[in-house]
C-alpha cells in the first residue's frame, strides 16, 4: 500500500491523472468521455505502468526481496 501512495504522489508531481481523478472523471462525463480526455501517457500509466509496479512490488515482497 506504501508503494501505490508514492507512486500515486509521483504521478500527480508529474500532473498525470491517477485512478481517484480517472474515476472522478467518469462519474462527472461517463467513460468515454473521460477516457478520451486523457493523455496517451496517462492511459499508459493507469494501464500498463501502474499496475505492473504494484505487481512486481507484490512479487517482490512474495519472493522476500525487498
Amino acid at each position: 500500500m506504501v508503494v501505490a501512495v508514492l507512486v500515486n504522489i509521483a504521478a500527480q508531481a508529474i500532473g498525470w491523472k491517477t485512478w481517484y481523478d480517472y474515476f472522478n472523471l467518469i462519474t462527472e462525463m461517463g467513460i468515454k468521455a473521460a477516457t478520451a480526455s486523457l493523455s496517451p501517457m496517462e492511459i499508459l500509466f493507469l494501464f500498463i505502468i501502474y499496475p505492473g509496479i504494484l505487481g512486481l512490488t507484490v512479487y517482490l515482497v512474495y519472493r522476500n526481496i525487498i
